[in-house]
């Protein structure tokens, strides 16, 4: 058994959605900037340039999005779970200030270190497993807004990066990040997998995403 943060948009609708496809996106890099000290107050979140109209074009392609980020400040315990709440509110706030339909639907943190060797923290894909049940199959253990939540063993499936890519759930739900862990992540759920580069951003892959025939980058573990 592992913990893990869950924070649901303020009017997400706690109903089964099987049909739509999901965007995981990470956080740092990729929604706001991101720096070795951490994004540590709500006043510390600045967004990319762009990210905002990304979302809101991913949301009118009819996908869930879905934010799954490692923070390990909480288990270091710089800052506990309301902390990380309150950035988010932040996040949610901002992002649609510049587009009123760049919605997250879901957002999910990892709190261990590296060195803890927990079943969630990027490259395992348990979150992302996690993330797909809550919005395709409903909340049936989570009443709250947000919080700390014992993932289920079920959520689990270790990696075997010697094999196959494994089939995803929904054939166009998606990875988007700026590390290998993220790809690694998605590769091991089974997702397209597109990588933020120097040269890009989440909303010049957009495009891409959105587009059901493209596959994703060539990710080797």
């Amino acid at each position: 058994m592992s913990e893990a943060f869950f924070q649901f948009h303020p009017n997400f609708q706690h109903t089964p959605n099987t049909n739509a496809a999901i965007a995981f996106l990470d956080r740092d890099g990729v929604i706001n900037e991101g720096y070795s000290t951490y994004v540590n107050h709500p006043d510390e979140l600045v967004l990319l340039e762009g990210a905002a109209d990304a979302i809101s074009k991913l949301k009118q392609g009819g996908f869930l999005v879905c934010v799954v980020t490692n923070q390990s400040p909480l288990e270091r315990k710089l800052w506990d779970h309301h902390v990380l709440a309150s950035i988010h509110k932040q996040m949610f706030h901002k992002l649609e200030k510049i587009e009123s339909n760049a919605i997250v639907d879901l957002v999910l943190a990892c709190p261990h270190k590296f060195s803890s060797l927990c079943i969630c923290r990027k490259p395992e894909s348990t979150l992302l497993r996690f993330g797909e049940s809550i919005l395709r199959y409903g909340t049936p253990n989570i009443s709250s807004n947000y919080g700390m939540t014992t993932l289920h063993s079920s959520f689990y499936k270790e990696t075997n990066w010697f094999d196959d890519k494994p089939s995803p759930p929904h054939p166009n739900d998606a990875m988007i990040g700026d590390r290998r862990t993220d790809e690694g992540a998605g590769w091991g759920y089974g997702a397209r997998t597109f990588r933020i580069r120097s040269n890009t951003s989440l909303l010049t892959l957009v495009p891409r995403i959105l587009n059901r025939d493209d596959q994703g980058d060539d990710f080797h573990p």
